[in-house]
């Protein structure tokens, strides 16, 4: 998953401060962000090593099989919520005009987010041939977006990025018609959930996480916030303890749900989505705020934020490849290749597109050359 990078727009940078992957014009990494976002991949692919931990039936009651379960869970929402944030405090302090802005916000964010996903697509396509319809649902961010094609096989953790995607492109029109206020962006995020509830009520789990249209509510959080942030700052800031009070409650009955409720209660289908946002949400005021000193577990945490989306994208179908060749002592290998692997991404196609991108499309100005 990807969104803006682990940095705050506008922050001004202080002498010595590493720049941002890829930003000539460096604005300073924000520890806590990064925090966040290395959590999130992490729980990502430690829920997706369970052939190797835990049965294969994920749905038994059994401690290992939640811990997976819950893993997965909050690993994607903390990043939908973390997306929002950032992405939020884009248009919102840069807010976009004329038709000329959202294209440079559109040529930004697909210059981050679509080669990557394309070339690991690419890859799949050559090596385990989808079908010609299958391959355009992909192509076109698709893959999830009927309910009869949920809970995709080929490429799998795909679903989150159609989300993401789509979301980039309807955010910016969102903010253009709602005047960039945050009380319509409120409103819509209260429909949403409603929506969600009350179509999925009697659908299963699959269809409330993985169907496009109604994921959008965990990023609108994200956004949220962002304008809270921005507009507000004197109370955002002291927002900080009691926020991280109210997301370590949070944290505690998102716990107990996923111990004691089976997948397929309602509480699992609406208003696990909704506590999983807030929760994640209200740990913003605190993670924004996180500076840290240079040392070896900044920068491993840095560095792991860093490649969150290569990692992210490829990890599991690693896992697998490692599970086939080493049945139960595949973790290791296919970890360590995922990890290599989105680090040699990064190196070779993620910073030298975004140095490239900009220094053609300006984040505030127009396109170059």
């Amino acid at each position: 998953m990807r969104d803006a990078g682990a940095t705050m727009p506008g922050t001004p940078t202080p002498a010595g401060a590493p720049p941002a992957s890829g930003t000539p014009e460096a604005e300073p990494r924000v520890f806590g962000l990064d925090v966040l976002r290395a959590l999130a991949v992490g729980a990502v692919v430690f829920a997706h090593s369970s052939p190797f931990f835990a049965p294969a039936d994920v749905a038994t009651h059994t401690h290992r099989a939640h811990a997976m379960f819950l893993a997965s869970h909050v690993g994607v929402e903390r990043f939908f919520v973390l997306s929002g944030f950032l992405i939020g405090r884009i248009l919102l302090r840069d807010p976009v005009r004329d038709l000329h802005g959202l294209w440079r916000f559109w040529a930004r964010r697909w210059l981050r987010t679509l080669p990557p996903y394309y070339l690991v697509l690419a890859v799949l396509a050559l090596a385990f041939p989808p079908g010609r319809e299958v391959l355009l649902r992909y192509l076109a961010f698709l893959q999830c977006a009927r309910l009869e094609y949920l809970e995709p096989v080929f490429f799998p953790v795909s679903w989150s990025l159609a989300v993401e995607e789509w979301f980039y492109l309807g955010l910016p029109l969102l903010l253009v018609l709602a005047r960039f206020r945050l009380r319509p962006v409120l409103a819509l995020l209260l429909v949403a959930s409603a929506v969600r509830w009350s179509l999925l009520w009697d659908a299963d789990f699959a269809a409330a996480k993985y169907f496009t249209w109604l994921r959008f509510d965990a990023l609108l959080w994200g956004v949220l916030a962002a304008g809270l942030s921005l507009r507000a700052p004197a109370a955002w800031q002291r927002l900080r303890t009691p926020a991280a009070a109210v997301a370590a409650v949070g944290g505690a009955a998102l716990v107990a749900m996923f111990w004691l409720l089976p997948q397929q209660h309602v509480a699992m289908r609406g208003p696990l989505f909704t506590l999983t946002s807030f929760t994640f949400a209200c740990t913003l005021p605190l993670a924004a705020a996180w500076r840290a000193r240079p040392g070896i577990i900044v920068g491993v945490v840095s560095w792991l934020a860093t490649i969150s989306y290569p990692l992210y994208l490829v990890h599991l179908e690693l896992l697998q490849a490692a599970a086939r060749e080493f049945g139960g002592w595949g973790a290791a290998p296919g970890i360590g290749g995922a990890l290599l692997l989105a680090w040699g991404m990064h190196r070779c196609l993620e910073r030298p597109l975004l140095a490239w991108r900009d220094r053609r499309v300006r984040a505030g100005g127009g396109v170059t050359g």
